[in-house]
C-alpha cells in the first residue's frame, strides 16, 4: 500500500483499485505479443476476395487456415521465446466459391485468394 493510500477511505481505495485495473497496461510483454500479431487486410475485388497477412515475426507456413461456410479463420501459435498466439475470424460474402481457393506464402506474408462464383459481381 502506498503512503498516500492510507489516508483514503475504503471506498476511495476501492475506486482507485478499479481505476488501475481499467488503465491500459504498459507492461513490455503486451508490446511484444502485439508485434507478433500480423497485419491483416481483406480486399474485395470484383472476381475474388484476397486476404493478406503480413508479419516479420511469423513463419507464414505455420499459419493455420480454416474455411467453414463463409467464415475464414487464420491462427498461429509458438513456444519460441515464450508462448504467443493469435486467431482472427473473417466473415466472407455469401457469393464465394471456396472449392478454388489458393494460398501463397512468401518471406513475411501469406496471401489467400478465394474466388467469387461467376455471375455474382
Amino acid at each position: 500500500m502506498l503512503a498516500y493510500e492510507k489516508k483514503l477511505t475504503p471506498l476511495e481505495r476501492l475506486g482507485l483499485g478499479i481505476e488501475r485495473m481499467l488503465k491500459p497496461s504498459k507492461a513490455t510483454f503486451y508490446r511484444g505479443n502485439l508485434s507478433w500479431v500480423p497485419e491483416i487486410r481483406v480486399i474485395d475485388r470484383r472476381r475474388e476476395i484476397v486476404v493478406r497477412l503480413v508479419s516479420p515475426e511469423i513463419d507464414p507456413m505455420k499459419i493455420r487456415i480454416q474455411l467453414a461456410g463463409h467464415l475464414l479463420t487464420v491462427s498461429a501459435s509458438t513456444d519460441d521465446h515464450g508462448y504467443r498466439s493469435f486467431r482472427r475470424k473473417i466473415v466472407l460474402p455469401k457469393n464465394i466459391d471456396a472449392r478454388f481457393s489458393t494460398a501463397h506464402a512468401g518471406k513475411h506474408f501469406l496471401s489467400i485468394r478465394i474466388p467469387k462464383r461467376s455471375g455474382a459481381g
